[in-house]
């Protein structure tokens, strides 16, 4: 009888030891900081759009300071937009967005004087917005934008049609700033960026689509 009464006391220990020991690990491993990013969380389709290195891209209306950085930029725009389709947001934190930039220059040299840092999460206005803010709030612009730039045809009269009214809706946007001069066209190109990354998000397997919006919007 005192053996069976010693086995019991023996199994009740090593239950509350290995309770104990579960116990630990999990606190540990909730108590642990979440692992730091170290890489560039961006998807770069650089054959996608050829030598990304050219000086054939355009500068987007003056928003890039010059028309060498334009392929570059719509491979970068064209990662922000896949990346939104998974995540739901439009831009990128400072870190990644340094840690994005660092990469792409694996493929052009030239890219960090190309201003994509205007493009980051965290400035306020349209910066903050995910996919869900700009269909609340500019799902007009978002909705013409995407008619005005489609093209369905192969003929170069309709493309200059097209493109046209492309441009007009894009230039139409707007942002919300009330202090004029540079600082509301930042805000307004933001604005205007995050609709065009949230419309790539939604259209990502259409490059034909893709392709025109950056030749014609690219050469404003």
């Amino acid at each position: 009888m005192g053996i069976l009464n010693f086995s019991s006391c023996t199994y009740e220990i090593i239950f509350v030891i290995l309770n104990f020991v579960v116990g630990m690990n999990i606190f540990f491993a909730y108590s642990q900081p979440a692992p730091t990013r170290t890489s560039c969380p961006l998807d770069f389709q650089v054959s996608f759009f050829g030598n990304i290195s050219s000086c054939e891209g355009g500068d987007w209306g003056g928003f890039l300071p010059s028309n060498c950085c334009g392929v570059a930029f719509d491979v970068y725009l064209h990662a922000l937009g896949q990346a939104a389709s998974n995540t739901g947001q439009i831009f990128l934190d400072g870190g990644d967005q340094t840690k994005c930039v660092t990469s792409l220059k694996s493929f052009d040299g030239n890219v960090t004087g190309c201003g994509f840092e205007r493009l980051t999460r965290g400035g306020g206005g349209c910066s903050q917005f995910s996919m869900a803010d700009v269909e609340s709030n500019l799902g007009h612009e978002s909705t013409s934008l995407e008619n005005d730039c489609t093209y369905s045809s192969n003929d170069e009269q309709d493309w200059n049609q097209v493109c046209s009214n492309c441009m007009k809706s894009w230039e139409d946007m707007k942002g919300s700033s009330k202090h004029g001069g540079e600082v509301e066209k930042t805000e307004s190109d933001v604005c205007r960026f995050a609709v065009l990354v949230s419309l790539i998000s939604k259209r990502i397997a259409d490059r034909r689509w893709a392709q025109s919006v950056y030749r014609c919007l690219g050469a404003l």
